[in-house]
């Protein structure tokens, strides 16, 4: 049931922020020109008092007022209403906090998106901003468990207030197929098009120490690709695998294990969704 009001919500995202038509008539062996931007938000934790500031223009298309469009929307304080932690907060006040950086945007997000159990319709609609497609500025509303993987990973790590970098969040179909064309390591359904992945680097740890930490979890898929330095995490089905282009091939090597972990709220996985 919550990943199908997760399907009505992301419907009706599209609705609400529709792709510009010069970017969709867009050569398709090009890819648009973003221009470095800075989201801040003030270090409290009252969600009400986070403030969105954008360095850069953002297309005609997309609204810089689109994360408070986005929250002000009924069925999508409803969805975030309905969403259960992936595990429960230790105190009824506890703050998560995310701090995250852009590889590619070159945005910093600095904010508090849950509370106890609750999470913050405000600050999650920030977060999907932040997420969006970079090449086609498309918004997708993430499941917010995504963001509690992100958290956890940390705390596993023993770094909870380190900064995560985001290698890739949301990615539309345009961009999935694009990427496709060009690495083996691609999905055709890839969970990233769902708003349930996200690529992640955290400087100072290592990418094997990163996967370790993501597989202690069980909380779903975990993807490691030691050649580019980052790891695919989603909340999907649980399963592992491991992407490693051969240097003496011209062609990749997908090599995708079903890794010996154990979950009674997730069905098996029958394709890889990266």
């Amino acid at each position: 049931m919550r990943h199908l009001a997760f399907s009505a919500l992301a419907a009706l995202v599209f609705a609400v922020f529709p792709l510009a038509a010069s970017t969709q008539q867009a050569d398709q062996s090009a890819t648009p020109a973003v221009q470095p931007a800075v989201l801040t938000n003030t270090p409290t934790v009252t969600p009400a008092q986070n403030d969105i500031q954008i360095g850069a223009q953002a297309p005609d298309s997309l609204s810089t007022d689109a994360p408070t469009q986005m929250a002000s929307d009924p069925e999508f304080r409803a969805a975030i209403a309905s969403a259960a932690p992936l595990l429960p907060a230790a105190y009824a006040t506890q703050p998560f906090r995310l701090r995250l950086h852009h590889t590619h945007t070159l945005e910093d997000i600095d904010i508090v998106y849950r509370i106890g159990d609750n999470y913050q319709p405000e600050a999650i609609a920030q977060l999907d901003y932040f997420l969006r497609d970079h090449r086609t500025f498309d918004v997708k509303a993430f499941d917010p468990r995504e963001f509690d993987l992100l958290h956890d990973i940390l705390v596993r790590l023993d770094r909870p207030d380190a900064e995560i970098d985001i290698v890739c969040g949301y990615r539309s179909q345009w961009s999935n197929e694009l990427l496709r064309a060009s690495s083996r390591g691609v999905a055709e359904h890839s969970q990233h098009m769902l708003g349930h992945a996200i690529d992640i680097q955290v400087p100072g740890a290592s990418t094997e120490r990163l996967r370790d930490a993501a597989l202690s979890l069980n909380e779903g898929g975990v993807g490691y690709y030691p050649t580019t330095h980052f790891v695919h995490v989603d909340v999907g089905a649980i399963r592992t695998w491991t992407y490693a282009p051969r240097r003496s091939r011209r062609h990749a090597h997908l090599r995708t294990a079903s890794h010996h972990r154990t979950a009674h709220h997730r069905r098996p996985a029958h394709a890889v969704g990266l």
